[in-house]
Formats: structure tokens, sequence, C-alpha cells
């Protein structure tokens, strides 16, 4: 029960963090439905190109022995020696079949998962051997889930294999006195029906299971809205950290700000809203820089500190605000302001004694 209301509380899907770490773990969606097809597909694919061959082989050593064993009137040991061969060539004309089933059976992880090495699943863990918590799983929904659909497998499987077989098994009954070779290949093609009849009715069970594993796994992975918080704050740090640094940042900015207004050649404000303090030096800008800015008591501190260095304040209201609004600190600024900003150097310098620049062109 505690279990489930902690489920319904996870209402939030899964970040990338979440399922990355569950990854690691060895937690990945994996469907056995899959698994089961592309090893039963495999084994089919096996046996039509080369199930004839070992069937006729098997047919011809098995001839060979029983031959043999009525030849040798009852000499055990020549009896085992022929039988140990003919087990030896039966090992030889199945070894392909099990290696194209193991080859199936990684691949088939592989196709869903790419392999993830965790060694989280072979560290001893105390709580699998709780008796309470096996009872729980032996009950949970997810076992019951899993009884449930693999009951239906089974009653549609068997309903199929009946519906295909039936015919194919009372004609194989009534099959006397032929060649064992014969009867092998009968019973291969009586596999292979059985086979093409499973694989059908596997692909749609698989596919549907993929889904469902999907689902259930992203499920499984559901975060709290305080899971995604606290998340939130382990990779990015928590919002009042986050903006008390980016409060110093600012008071930092702020500081080196005021720090160049003194070396401002003149200070255009609006004159209560906006002020702009613009350097310029002929030989080394290609038009005069933005060296401070504010609005409203910053701009009030910034025309406080120009009259406290002798720094021309020119209130010129519509370039006070253009100037606020399209250049950053330490940016020269635009064409479109040569021309008034031109003027007002021109008058500073005139005021100063200082040689006139050249005039910028846009």
């Amino acid at each position: 029960m505690a279990d489930d209301q902690d489920q319904d509380s996870k209402t939030e899907e899964p970040t990338g963090k979440r399922v990355s770490e569950a990854e690691d773990k060895g937690q990945v969606a994996q469907s056995q439905e899959i698994s089961t097809w592309i090893m039963l597909g495999t084994f089919a694919l096996t046996l039509v190109t080369f199930g004839g061959f070992a069937a006729s082989g098997l047919a011809r050593h098995m001839a060979s022995y029983l031959d043999g064993a009525v030849r040798i009137e009852g000499r055990i040991g020549d009896i085992v020696t022929g039988l140990g061969e003919l087990f030896g060539w039966s090992a030889l004309f199945v070894l392909p079949i099990f290696v194209a089933l193991a080859v199936a059976a990684v691949l088939s992880h592989v196709l869903q998962h790419p392999i993830t090495l965790s060694t989280e699943k072979l560290a001893p863990d105390i709580a699998r051997l709780s008796p309470m918590a096996g009872f729980k799983r032996l009950f949970s929904l997810h076992t019951l889930t899993e009884f449930v659909k693999n009951l239906i497998k089974l009653v549609v499987v068997g309903v199929v294999m009946f519906v295909v077989l039936r015919p194919e098994v009372i004609k194989l009954s009534t099959a006397v006195g032929i060649e064992p070779i014969q009867v092998l290949e009968l019973i291969r093609k009586l596999v292979m029906k059985a086979l093409i009849a499973v694989l059908a009715i596997l692909f749609i069970i698989a596919l549907a299971d993929f889904v469902y594993q999907k689902w259930e796994y992203m499920r499984s992975l559901r975060m709290t809205k305080q899971e995604i918080k606290d998340e939130h704050k382990e990779t990015e740090g928590s919002p009042e950290i986050k903006g008390r640094l980016r409060s110093l940042r600012m008071q930092r900015a702020r500081a080196r700000m005021m720090a160049a207004v003194p070396k401002a050649d003149v200070v255009v404000t609006n004159p209560t809203h906006f002020a702009v303090a613009l350097a310029y030096e002929p030989d080394a800008m290609a038009a005069p820089k933005c060296i401070a800015k504010g609005a409203d008591l910053l701009a009030v501190r910034i025309r406080q500190i120009a009259q406290e260095n002798d720094v021309p304040v020119i209130e010129n209201p519509p370039l006070a605000r253009a100037l606020h609004a399209g250049v950053e600190v330490d940016e020269e600024i635009r064409p479109e302001h040569y021309q008034a900003v031109a003027e007002i150097i021109t008058f500073v310098f005139q005021l100063k004694g200082k040689a006139l620049p050249q005039r910028p062109t846009g």
C-alpha cells in the first residue's frame, strides 16, 4: 500500500539524468517477448537453411549405426563405440543451431538497448533475501501482469498449434513403413509449420509487450515534484544561491563601471532617468565608447561621480535614451549616433582646450 501511494505521488516524467542513472545501474527497458521472438525466428531460419542437411546426415548415420548394431551381434564394446560416434555426429550437425541461438540471444538485447556494463546487480543486496520483500514481489501488480500475459500467450499459442498441427500429426501417425529419412523430413516440415504459426502470433505479442515494457519502465522512473526540484538544485544550484551569485556579479560589474566614470570625457543625461558616460581617444578608438550607463538611482550616482571628478554633464534627453537603449557598456556607439555625439564631443574638447578629434563618418 505504501509503495502504491509513493508511486501515485510520482507524477512527473523522468529527467534525462534520472534515466541515465538507471541505465548505469543496469535498469533498462527490456522485452523478454522480443528476445523470445528473435531466438525462435533464428531457430526457424537455421532449420530452413541447415535443417535438411542435418536431418539427412543424422538419418544416414543412424541407419548406419542400426545396421552395424545388427551385424556385430550384440558386442557391447562395439555398440558403445558406435553409439558414441552417432552422438558425436549428432552434436556436429546441431552445433550451428546452438551457435546461431547464442548470437541471437546477444543480438536480441543489443537491438533493444546498447550493452551497459554495470556491477550494481552483482553487488550483494540484503533486501533481496528479505521474506517480506519477496512476498511483496510475489503479489505485486507487475507479477500479476506477467502472469496474465503469459497465460494469454500460452492459450493463444496452444490454440494456434492445435489448429495448425492436428492434420499433420494425423498424417504422420498413418505413415507406416517409410524410411527413417522420410520420417525425419516429415518431422522437420511439421516443426517448420509450427514455428511459422507461433512466430506470427508471437510477433504481435512481442510488439505489444515492447510498447508496454517501455511504458512501464518510464512509469517506474517517474519522479515527484520535490525530486525534480532537488535534482535541479544538485545540478544547477539552488535558486537562492544562484540569485546571490548573480547579485554579487552585478555588484562587481557595477563597481568596475563606476570606477570608470572619472575617465569619461562626457556624461549624457536625460536628465533625471538616464545617464551614459562616453570616452573618446582619437588615436585608439574608431568611435566614442560607452564606459558606463544607468537608469534612475544608478543614473543619479553616475552624474554625482562625474560632477565630483569635473566630467562635463550634458543634458540631451533623446540622445541619452537612445544611447542607453542601443549601446552596451564597453561598446562603441552606433553610426546613427555619430552626428549627435560628435557635436557633444567637439563642444567638450573645446571647453577643455583639447585637440579636436576628426568626426567619425558613417
